[in-house]
């Protein structure tokens, strides 16, 4: 976590070498009150924040080039939101920021909206206890929200996360992003984001809930692919960069996303909300209309088991339902509601 103490001297380190065509290290010392090891010090994070410092011998230092990562001080410049991401913890690298989410949220150290974020993540959880690969250029975090929803409602906390997701990348690439059930974003048939909501509720209200989201920016595909071979069920991945065919600004990007996710928590706390958020899941479907296999093993589906593979049930997409679930049309003509696991698409 980036300490308040810590984050001020950064920004104020940054608006000198901002002001100044080159900024000597004596001078900055002088202004800041610090060693020259420590200014070195100062612009050694600053580079690995992602700022590009020129240095010059004798000369000093100049801010050459912005980050372009999803640091606090940048982020909280840019967001128009009233809530989420108005306290920002942000780390080069954690186990799970699902998990360093959950525990403030638990130990009630987190206001609504707090959102956070890792550049790398050692163990990134995924659905049904998958693994997340989580490697440097990806967009990984979690926002921690209380959202005024009955209990009931909270199986729509995925849906409306997985459509705020597929905007901000529609808004930020152009790229035609499509959603996949229950909570999978794709880029021409391939996964290139995934939802992961946990939850503490109580009979009459939702105490909390964490909305995970991993995002393939600025990533090679192929070492996704590499660490997913032992995880059973992984799906085709894909990345922002390959299908732009350049890296894509992380700021920006988290910008568009932290806004969409606050206006799709606002929109589905309202009366009519529920049922525009479904509406626009489904204009941004990539499964309504499919024939698709749901496999039981992950998910429950009442459909009869079929003898050559008890788990896997061949049937056709036709909706999604008013609480999220997917409403499948059987072989033999009748509808269920699959309420979760997993599908794959067949045409």
């Amino acid at each position: 976590m980036v300490r308040q103490s810590a984050e001020n001297r950064t920004q104020i380190f940054l608006s000198l070498l901002r002001t100044e065509k080159y900024a000597s290290g004596q001078d900055l010392a002088k202004k800041l009150c610090l060693s020259r090891a420590a200014v070195w010090k100062q612009i050694r994070q600053l580079r690995q924040y992602g700022y590009k410092v020129d240095a010059k011998r004798g000369i000093g230092y100049r801010l050459a080039e912005t980050t372009s990562l999803p640091v606090p001080w940048e982020l909280r410049q840019k967001l128009q939101t009233q809530f989420v991401g108005r306290h920002i913890v942000y780390r080069h690298i954690a186990d799970s920021t699902q998990q360093v989410a959950l525990e403030m949220a638990e130990k009630q150290e987190a206001s609504n909206g707090t959102v956070v974020i890792a550049e790398l993540q050692r163990n990134g959880r995924g659905r049904i206890g998958r693994k997340w690969v989580s490697p440097y250029g990806g967009l990984w975090l979690s926002v921690i929200l209380m959202p005024q929803l009955v209990p009931s409602q909270s199986t729509l906390l995925p849906i409306a996360a997985a459509v705020a997701v597929c905007i901000a990348i529609r808004q930020t690439t152009g790229l035609d992003a499509k959603l996949k059930w229950p909570n999978d974003v794709l880029l021409h048939g391939k996964k290139v984001a995934g939802i992961l909501v946990d939850l503490s509720a109580e009979s009459d209200k939702i105490n909390y809930a964490v909305i995970g989201i991993g995002l393939n920016a600025n990533v090679d595909p192929a070492d996704i692919t590499r660490h997913m071979q032992e995880t059973p069920g992984g799906a085709e991945v894909t990345s922002l960069k390959t299908e732009l065919g350049r890296d894509v600004n992380l700021l920006n990007l988290t910008v568009r996303l932290l806004e969409q996710i606050e206006s799709c928590c606002n929109l589905l706390s309202r009366e009519d909300g529920p049922e525009q958020i479904i509406g626009m899941w489904r204009r941004m479907s990539d499964t309504i209309g499919r024939e698709i296999l749901v496999n039981q093993q992950l998910g429950r589906v009442k459909v009869k088991k079929e003898k050559e593979n008890e788990n896997v049930h061949k049937c056709t997409a036709i909706d999604i339902a008013s609480d999220g679930s997917l409403v499948v049309r059987l072989p033999n003509g009748k509808l269920w509601q699959v309420t979760s696991g997993d599908v794959i698409a067949l045409r």
